[in-house]
């Protein structure tokens, strides 16, 4: 789609998300490939890291003893602006994150919608 303008939150948001996701790339992954996809939708914008390494499990990752920090701290970012990780992996597939963030950040809704009452 088209670039549109975002938010600077929204921008830094979606650095520290793909910045994440590399750094995992690279200290865990293993892999001989990465790729970066940028889609601007019509509700807002996508961003899917998607490596071919050696990928995890992910019910033992929900359930493990040891959190990963790196991987809660992209679902906050994307949760605070209204957006959303959506993290696929499997053993020896690989692993993909996506990220989507709204163009309108959950706080200008608000506002907008107070403004309009009475």
């Amino acid at each position: 789609g088209a670039q549109q303008e975002l938010p600077s939150e929204a921008k830094t948001a979606l650095f520290r998300v793909v910045q994440e996701a590399l750094n995992n790339v690279i200290k865990h992954a293993y892999a001989q490939n990465v790729s970066i996809q940028l889609d601007y939708g019509v509700q807002g914008v996508t961003v899917i890291v998607r490596d071919d390494g050696r990928g995890f499990d992910m019910k033992r990752q929900r359930s493990g003893n040891r959190p990963s920090w790196g991987l809660i701290g992209m679902q906050e970012r994307a949760t605070l602006l209204g957006g959303s990780v959506e993290i696929q992996s499997d053993i020896g597939q690989g692993t993909q994150v996506k990220v989507a963030i709204p163009y309108r950040l959950p706080e200008e809704e608000s506002n907008e919608d107070s403004s309009h009452v009475g």
